[in-house]
């Protein structure tokens, strides 16, 4: 179930200012206003009984709603408001009901309800955290005046029929204070968006503090392209994690350094990246970049002792092809498969790779792509920005990520792994059966 967070503020304080952020930075957004306009078009039940109710002065000559006027009745009049109140709100739970399915189906990780009458007319206490955003009332009036069009009457009506922004921040879990420039909404929105994603990754897997995971790769970069977001996210979820990296990726072309500078400088870009994503626990073993082979039985056995002594409820490394048919992952990934029979048998290994529909759009070749195979899938957008942050870590032979909405939705949206077993079942999780589907 993702982390389900409301959203409110009064009039004019913001709100749709820092929903718009929050979908950026990867949140999922159900927008109760939306919702309304939705359930207020013509020939929609909801709509004939709005007009049954109020009249024909609500209807436009076009036949759409006049919500001006219907603005100005129910603002004028507590009674009104409340009717229809009982006519909208029903359907708008309804319809929120059925979209926080869809993001719990999808594995979504954040769920951001923006809902501006939310003490109004709703419980907060349905939602794990509830956010305030927040102005003073003369700015808020100003912006309805200069901003709206609205006479100074209409402003302090609109106002006054929500309860006042006081009492909502004692009853909310953080307040964004809106009374400065954009610059400065968006620091202090980023300050709560960080606590969201904190708060989503221990809701997520709320026993990650006893869980553990073993990321084995290649070369440096490998954990932050392959897998970084989901090392990001288990990380904020207090899961200990272990980055294991065979090489330090000296064979790497297009540099002009030798191959001891190589070595030395992409191992500090690979801890500098590790940092970023949250790991602290990295091993580099400094095998030959490029001379890796698949039957190296002291390999297996290295690995062995490093799964046995740590003991990984999960590995997550490289397919059988190795994602792109580079030999050093396909070896990596016959290691640790061997590694793990012996050593760490309790251990579920789950192989990184992209599924068919977005192979097609990978920056590189994509073999390993077994299609319905993958049945764990991680929602990543909320740490996609330290997933970003960390591949530009590695300065030395800097990865180049092509800026098209096709590489951002493989990238930067979900990362995608598949277990052993083919009949296993669908998960967004590492660890939880809690979100399986069929």
């Amino acid at each position: 179930m993702p982390l389900n967070v409301a959203l409110t503020g009064n009039v004019a304080a913001g709100k749709s200012a820092v929903t718009a952020r929050f979908a950026t930075w990867g949140a999922t957004v159900i927008d109760a206003d939306a919702i309304v306009r939705d359930l207020q078009t013509p020939g929609h039940p909801i709509f004939a009984r709005i007009v049954q109710t109020f009249g024909p002065a609500v209807v436009l000559a076009d036949g759409s709603l006049n919500r001006a006027a219907l603005r100005q009745i129910v603002f004028a009049d507590a009674e009104a408001r409340e009717t229809l109140n009982g006519i909208v709100h029903p359907g708008v739970a309804a319809r929120r009901a059925e979209l926080m399915r869809e993001a719990e189906e999808r594995g979504d990780a954040v769920v951001i309800n923006d809902i501006p009458l939310l003490f109004e007319v709703m419980d907060p206490a349905a939602f794990e955290m509830v956010i305030l955003v927040d102005a003073p009332e003369a700015v808020r009036k100003r912006r309805l005046v200069e901003t709206r069009g609205l006479d100074a009457a209409h402003a302090n009506r609109l106002m006054a029929a929500q309860l006042p922004a006081a009492t909502k921040r004692t009853a909310s879990h953080a307040v964004i204070e809106n009374d400065a420039d954009w610059a400065t909404l968006d620091r202090r929105a980023r300050e709560v968006w960080a606590l969201i994603r904190t708060r989503a990754a221990h809701h997520l897997c709320p026993d990650g503090s006893s869980r553990r995971l073993l990321a084995i790769t290649a070369h440096p970069d490998d954990e932050a392209i392959a897998m970084g977001g989901t090392l990001a996210r288990y990380a904020d979820a207090g899961v200990a994690i272990q980055l294991l990296c065979v090489t330090a990726g000296e064979a790497a072309t297009g540099s002009h350094l030798a191959p001891s500078q190589l070595r030395a400088r992409r191992t500090a870009d690979l801890h500098d990246a590790a940092r970023i994503l949250g790991v602290d626990r990295v091993t580099v073993l400094n095998w030959g970049d490029g001379t890796l082979r698949a039957d190296d039985a002291h390999a297996v056995s290295t690995l062995g002792e490093l799964m046995g002594g740590f003991q990984p409820h999960v590995a997550i490394t490289f397919g059988p092809e190795g994602i792109t048919g580079h030999h050093d992952h396909i070896a990596v990934h016959t290691w640790t498969r061997e590694a793990r029979a012996v050593r760490s048998p309790a251990t579920e290994l789950l192989f990184v790779g992209y599924p068919d529909f977005l192979a097609g759009r990978a920056p590189k070749e994509v073999r390993y792509r077994p299609g319905s195979h993958f049945r764990v899938h991680v929602d990543i957008r909320p740490w996609a920005d330290r997933k970003r942050a960390a591949i530009a870590a590695h300065r030395t032979v800097p990865y180049r990520v092509p800026a098209t909405p096709d590489t951002t939705l493989t990238l930067f949206e979900r990362e995608w792994f598949a277990p052993e077993s083919a009949a296993a079942t669908r998960r967004s999780d590492l660890f939880s059966k809690a979100h399986e589907r069929a």
